[in-house]
Order: structure tokens, then sequence, then C-alpha cells
């Protein structure tokens, strides 16, 4: 005699469809289950602000070109990267693993900008492919490598991104994304502000960006 299979239907809080691949995509964030949390975070950039705010007012030279600022921001995304990275590691499925491996090419990039070694304790080697020039090609070399194989799994990997957009990670990168784009904004002059009010958001937005960004990272290493 034959088993008799039953099959469930899923609760309403767990996410059972999939982006084509074998991994189940990332739990929708709960706004109302959520608001806690936001609301921590907005004292966090709020504070993380200020504090900045604070140390470029006592020295400004905090906030120019390779000043302490730009320094701590690539130590976020750096640490950004690793993370990534580690989640990349953790997934089993291809397209989350290339997913998560996009992010860390992002932060990679990111850091790159940010980062200047021009101080005699850094090798040659590692000052000269921190050069713009030298850093652009192999970064980009890296892009191309990456869009080559992301591109043999494009369908899936969109509806893996589109559903992590819809999850905390996916929440705090777009946070990220606007605190970037404002910081554009004030580097290139858009608001009527002075020269130093505009380097001072620029730096802030960015700051708060890469924490986000970090945050991100950091949540990623355990998936939803």
């Amino acid at each position: 005699m034959g088993t008799l299979k039953v099959h469930s239907k899923p609760a309403a809080g767990d996410v059972a469809r999939t982006t084509g691949s074998n991994e189940t995509q990332p739990r929708w964030l709960d706004l109302r289950a959520a608001l806690p949390s936001i609301a921590f975070l907005t004292f966090l950039l709020a504070f993380h602000s200020a504090c900045w705010v604070y140390a470029v007012r006592e020295a400004w030279v905090t906030a120019e070109e390779n000043g302490g600022m730009e320094n701590v921001q690539a130590a976020i995304c750096g640490v950004s990267m690793v993370c990534f990275a580690v989640a990349a590691a953790r997934r089993m499925d291809t397209v989350a693993r290339l997913f998560y491996a996009g992010l860390t090419l992002m932060s990679l990039s990111c850091m790159m900008r940010e980062l200047e070694l021009n101080t005699p304790l850094v090798p040659l080697f590692v000052e000269w492919i921190c050069k713009p020039i030298v850093r652009n090609v192999w970064i980009g070399a890296l892009w191309l490598g990456f869009a080559a194989i992301a591109i043999r799994h494009r369908r899936p990997l969109l509806q893996h991104s589109l559903a992590w957009l819809r999850s905390w990670g996916g929440w705090l990168f777009v946070g990220m994304t606007v605190f970037l784009v404002l910081s554009c904004l004030f580097d290139a002059h858009v608001f009527p502000l002075s020269k130093m009010s505009s380097r001072l958001w620029e730096e802030v937005l960015e700051a708060d960006g890469f924490l986000l960004l970090a945050i991100c990272a950091v949540r990623s290493i355990r998936p939803d």
C-alpha cells in the first residue's frame, strides 16, 4: 500500500518562493515589527553625524582629502568587504554566492576610492597598485570578469536582487544609496552653502552611508 503524502501550505511569515535557484528568497521586511529597530538606527545615524560635525569643527583637517574621515570610511568599507566575502562563502547556492560576491566587489571599489597611501611605511608595490590609474585598471578588470559570469545567471540573479531589496539588508542598502547621492549633490555644490559647509556635509553623509553599508554587511553573514 502506497503512503499518503500531505503537502502543508507555508505560513504567511515564511517566504517559500524561490529565485529560480535552490536558495529561498530573503525574508521581506515587516515594517511594523521593524519600527523599534528603525528608530534606533535613526538615533545611531544622528549621533554618528553629530560626532563627526563636532570633530570637524574642532579640527577642520579631519574633513580634508586623506583626512581622518576618509581613512575611517575606507576602513568601514574594508570591514564591509570582508563581511560580504564571508556571506558569499557561507551561501551554498551559486546565485546567492554571485550576488554577495558583487557586493564584496562594490565594497572593495568604495574602499579603494577613499584610500590613498602616501606614506613611506607602505611597500612600493602596494602604493603603486593604489595609484588612481593603476587602481582603475585592475578594479575595472575585476568588474568585467564579474559581469561575464553574472550575465550567465542574469535572470535568477535579478530575481534574487529584487527579493533582497525588500529585506532588511536591501533597505539598509537603499538607505546607503540615498546618503551617497545626497553626498554627491553637496560635492557638486548644488545647495547655496559655503565651500567648507558643502565639504563638511559631503563627508558626513558619505560616512553615514558607509555605516549603513557596514551594518548591512554584518547582517548578511547570517542568512535571512
